[in-house]
């Protein structure tokens, strides 16, 4: 219910299959944009449709459909699992909306028709895209203009400590400010930042303070892109 709230805040038309075995019968009726499915579907679980989905059996049009499976397991087997099956992507409960939303846009723009698809292009990506930030926060334009400038200022100076961490080959510092600009990132609608900081996570962990310095510097300069695309627009 909670998923079905944040999707339609976000603009999306949403159906809810309450079983597997409706799932593919809505999936056979209508064609979707994307599935978003329940590992943990009641009468046929939803590994089982989802490879039912491949194999063809609610149409060979819809065999295609990306899926994304959503689940509160989050050992590596189930994942493994999930895209054996045919998953295009796994989401873990409790759900970030704001990286969901993301990666249905990925899903629909690989979907693009060719001629689409390179037209769109041409079209410089929007690094701070405030209507995705909006639709998220679920609140009107005026009322966003200042929460986006506070936390516009909030990232230049965490982005700072964030650079200096990495500067000074201090991990534990670097991920603990890679997380808090992570959650920034959904309020200024900055996608690619937020793919950024995942990667500065990761080098993190795994003990790699160059990889994470060589992140780091790059997202500052993706920061700087989109302020000046900000300023121009």
């Amino acid at each position: 219910k909670v998923a079905e709230l944040h999707l339609k805040k976000m603009g999306h038309a949403v159906t809810v299959a309450a079983t597997g075995p409706q799932a593919l019968a809505f999936l056979k009726q209508e064609p979707f944009d994307v599935v978003l499915m329940d590992v943990e579907l009641p009468g046929m679980d939803g590994i089982e449709v989802t490879r039912r989905i491949r194999s063809g059996d609610a149409g060979p049009e819809r065999a295609g459909t990306p899926t994304v499976a959503m689940t509160a397991h989050v050992q590596n087997n189930i994942r493994q699992r999930c895209l054996e099956a045919g998953m295009n992507d796994y989401v873990a409960k409790p759900v970030n909306f704001f990286e969901l939303e993301a990666l249905i846009e990925r899903l629909l723009a690989q979907r693009l028709p060719a001629t689409e698809s390179a037209r769109q292009s041409d079209i410089p990506p929007l690094l701070f895209d405030k209507g995705l930030a909006i639709r998220r926060l679920g609140i009107d334009t005026d009322t966003f203009a200042p929460i986006f400038q506070a936390a516009m200022d909030e990232f230049r100076e965490r982005l700072d400590d964030l650079l200096r961490a990495a500067q000074q080959g201090d991990l534990p510092h670097v991920r603990t400010h890679a997380h808090t600009l992570k959650s920034i990132c959904g309020t200024i609608g900055f996608v690619a930042g937020q793919t950024l900081l995942e990667g500065i996570s990761e080098s993190a962990r795994n003990n790699d303070p160059k990889r994470a310095h060589e992140a780091v510097r790059k997202l500052a300069d993706l920061f700087g892109d989109g302020l000046r695309q900000a300023c121009g627009n």
